[in-house]
């Protein structure tokens, strides 16, 4: 059963700048939850897309949030961390603390905290294998709002126990990270770009480098690998044993093809061109793999996956609103879930929890 509220509408133009299958068919919910700030969209569909199937929302965040992580495990949505403010406000008291839960099953949940780290943490990961839920890097925040950013990537890395609501740590990335991307190819974790912060705004070093660590193999061990090109704030995953790396930015530079890495072969390449038709491309996207298949969504509101020949993207279904620096989680094979993000240049937190629905994509 989905926890969907507020219907969709319209159109809406643009401001510049793992789980389990849901089996209960019941009729979702129409009534409107109250929200934390975020209003909802009157319209939506920067970019027109055939038959557009958004389903409506679910509660929404306890705050506006961007810059989060957020994963589905067992028809409950996890989110980890973010900031309340845009951008460019970085401090203790923006930076989110708590890991936070939704049962998406139960239309009267509300939202929880679970156990967790306990840092302020945004741009970290959240990601499911074999029904085991875990967290990976990310950037703290240590100052006051009072005082000078110091802002510092970490290397933590842990599982999570539903049944005892405990994190387990696990071996910490050989050095730290954020704003890196993720997949998973045959039981490999492989976290791709990223960059490394080390207190101040301006004291920040890109990654040249890749990992990846076995999660079935014991001990786990990390292996770290060269990278022919340096990127932070993408998103990505794997399809047909390539893995890809979409959007992000490199001092100014934003992508317009993505970086594809070929598991086999050990070869990079380029994929096909973004078809975000805004100067940011792919920054701040969200990505999600879904039976195989790669999906991710941008600025422009746009949900689109990469075609079966890996030679272009289809447009599938709209965001409302268009948004970036969100999450977009798979409950199950026919669902993904906007989770927060912001909107515009400034990328102001939105609170939103969007359902997009594939079946019949």
């Amino acid at each position: 059963m989905r926890r969907l509220v507020y219907p969709l509408m319209g159109s809406l133009a643009l401001t510049a700048c793992s789980a389990e299958t849901p089996d209960d068919d019941t009729t979702p919910g129409t009534e409107a939850p109250e929200s934390t700030g975020t209003p909802v969209p009157e319209s939506a569909s920067p970019t027109p897309v055939d038959e557009p199937q958004g389903d409506g929302y679910y509660a929404p965040l306890p705050d506006p949030t961007t810059a989060l992580a957020a994963a589905v495990l067992h028809d409950k949505l996890y989110t980890y961390g973010g900031t309340t403010e845009s951008a460019h406000i970085e401090n203790n008291e923006v930076f989110i603390s708590e890991i936070r839960r939704l049962d998406l099953n139960d239309p009267d949940a509300e939202w929880e905290t679970i156990a967790g780290p306990d840092m302020p943490i945004q741009q970290a990961r959240l990601f499911v294998y074999k029904e085991r839920l875990y967290r990976l890097g990310g950037l703290i925040a240590l100052n006051p709002p009072e005082e000078d950013a110091d802002l510092w990537s970490v290397a933590d890395f842990a599982v999570y126990d539903e049944a005892t609501d405990t994190w387990t740590s696990l071996p910490d990335m050989p050095d730290t990270r954020s704003s890196n991307s993720i997949g998973i190819h045959d039981g490999v974790l492989y976290v791709m770009g990223g960059w490394k912060m080390e207190g101040g705004s301006d004291s920040w070093t890109y990654y040249d480098t890749w990992l990846s660590i076995d999660l079935e193999a014991d001990p786990m061990v990390w292996e770290e690998h060269e990278q022919p090109f340096q990127v932070r704030d993408h998103c990505g995953g794997v399809k047909d044993g390539k893995v890809y790396l979409i959007g992000g930015m490199l001092s100014g530079y934003f992508p317009s093809e993505p970086y594809v890495y070929d598991i086999a072969s050990g070869e990079w390449s380029t994929g096909p061109e973004l078809p975000i038709d805004h100067p940011y491309k792919g920054f701040g996207c969200a990505s999600a793999v879904v039976d195989g298949e790669l999906y991710f969504s941008g600025i422009d509101g746009v949900v689109y996956r990469l075609k079966d020949d890996h030679g272009g993207w289809e447009a599938v279904d709209y965001l409302n609103p268009a948004r970036s620096f969100h999450a977009m989680p798979a409950r199950g094979s026919g669902e993904l879930i906007a989770v927060g993000g912001g909107t515009g240049n400034e990328i102001d937190a939105i609170d939103l929890v969007e359902s997009i629905l594939l079946d019949g994509r």
